[in-house]
C-alpha cells in the first residue's frame, strides 16, 4: 500500500513539473525584426488582422509612391524631349539611342534596388517557413497524423528550397538579362535582340506558373488540400488576386481556391500567428513594388501618347520586370501560406 501510494504521488509530481508536448510545439518562431511592427493584436480574428495590417503597410506606400512618381516624370520628360528632337529634325536613330540611355539610367537604380528587396523577401520567407512549418509537423504528429505530416513537411521544405535557389540564382538573373536585352533592343533595334527579350519573359512567366503548378498538385495528391468553400469567395478572391498580381495572377488565383477550401481549419492561435507572420514579411515589399509597377504603367501610357514606339516599349519592358518580382515575391508567400493551412488538419 504504501509503495502504491509512492507511486501515485511520484506520477503526479512527475505530471505537475513536466510541459506539455503539444505546447511546447506549439510555440510560434519569432518574425523577423522587419515584420514585427505589421503584426497584428493577440486575439484578433482572420479578418480583423488582416484589415489591422493593411492599416498599417497602407502607410509606407506614400514614400514609394513619392519616389516612383519623381522616376516617372523624369522619364516622361525624356520621352517627350526625344520626340521634341525628332521633330526638329534630329536623327531618329541618335535621338532613340539617347533617350535609350536617359530611361536606362534613371530606371536601373530603382529596379536594382527593387530586385534587392524581392530578393531579401524571398529569402525572410524561407527561412521563417523552414522554423515554422515543423512546428506544425510535429503538432500533427503528436496528433496520430504521422504520414501525412511527414509527407507535407519534406515536400514543402524541398519546393521551398529548391524555389529559393531558383529565384536567386536563376530568376534574379535573368530579370537582369531581361532588362539588359531590351535597352539593347531599344537602343539597336536588331530582331535577334529582341526575340531574347520575349524569350526571358515567356520563360520567367513560365517558371513562375510550372512551380506553383506542381506544388498544388503535391498538395492534392497528398490530400491536403480538400473540402469545400463558398463559391462567391472563391470567385471574389480569384478576381482580386488575378488584378492584384501580373504576370502569373491567375495561376496565384487558382491557388487561392485550395487556400479557401482549407479556411475554416484557422482558427488555432498558433495557425493565424504563422499566417499573419508570412503576410506581414510579404505585404511591406510587395506594396512598395507594387507601387513603383503601377506609376510605371501609367507612365507607359503617357509615354505611348507623346513619344516613340521603341522609348513606350523599353518603359513597358521596366514594368514587366517589376511584374515578375511581384509574382516571385506572391508565389513564395503563397506557397508558405498554403502549406500552413493544410498542416492545419492536423494541428487542429
Amino acid at each position: 500500500m504504501r509503495r502504491f501510494l509512492s507511486f501515485l504521488f511520484l506520477l503526479a509530481l512527475v505530471t505537475a513539473l513536466s510541459t506539455p508536448v503539444c505546447a511546447q510545439e506549439l510555440t510560434p518562431p519569432e518574425v523577423p525584426a522587419s515584420a514585427d511592427a505589421l503584426m497584428p493584436e493577440e486575439g484578433s480574428s482572420f479578418g480583423e488582422g488582416l484589415i489591422s495590417m493593411l492599416q498599417k503597410v497602407l502607410p509606407s506606400a506614400f514614400p514609394a509612391l513619392k519616389q516612383a512618381f519623381k522616376t516617372g516624370v523624369s522619364v516622361f520628360c525624356c520621352v517627350l524631349l526625344v520626340s521634341i528632337l525628332q521633330s526638329a529634325g534630329c536623327s531618329p536613330k541618335t535621338a532613340e539611342i539617347v533617350g535609350a540611355v536617359c530611361i536606362a539610367s534613371l530606371m536601373l537604380q530603382n529596379s536594382r534596388a527593387l530586385i534587392g528587396l524581392a530578393v531579401e523577401t524571398v529569402t525572410e520567407i524561407s527561412q521563417y517557413t523552414k522554423l515554422f512549418l515543423p512546428v506544425i509537423a510535429a503538432a500533427s504528429s503528436a496528433q496520430g497524423d504521422i504520414t501525412s505530416a511527414t509527407a507535407l513537411c519534406v515536400g514543402t521544405s524541398v519546393f521551398t528550397a529548391f524555389l529559393t535557389n531558383a529565384l536567386r540564382r536563376v530568376l534574379v538573373p535573368g530579370v537582369y538579362f531581361f532588362l539588359a536585352a531590351a535597352i539593347a533592343n531599344c537602343a539597336v533595334g536588331e530582331q535577334a535582340l529582341k526575340n531574347i527579350r520575349d524569350q526571358l519573359k515567356k520563360l520567367s512567366a513560365w517558371f513562375l506558373k510550372t512551380v506553383l503548378t506542381f506544388f498544388l498538385t503535391y498538395m492534392s495528391i497528398t490530400g491536403a488540400v480538400t473540402g469545400t468553400a463558398d463559391k462567391t469567395a472563391v470567385k471574389a478572391a480569384k478576381a482580386a488576386i488575378s488584378t492584384a498580381v501580373p504576370v502569373i495572377g491567375k495561376n496565384l488565383a487558382d491557388a487561392s481556391e485550395a487556400l479557401l477550401l482549407s479556411a475554416g481549419l484557422v482558427k488555432n492561435t498558433i495557425g493565424l500567428y504563422g499566417i499573419f507572420a508570412f503576410l506581414a514579411i510579404f505585404l511591406a515589399p510587395f506594396v512598395q513594388i507594387g507601387t513603383h509597377y503601377l506609376v510605371m504603367k501609367g507612365t507607359s501610357a503617357l509615354c505611348a501618347i507623346v513619344g516613340s514606339k521603341k522609348l513606350t516599349e523599353l518603359t513597358e519592358d521596366f514594368c514587366t520586370a517589376m511584374g515578375l518580382l511581384l509574382g516571385m515575391t506572391a508565389t513564395m508567400c503563397a506557397l508558405s501560406v498554403i502549406s500552413a493551412v493544410c498542416f492545419l488538419k492536423g494541428a487542429g
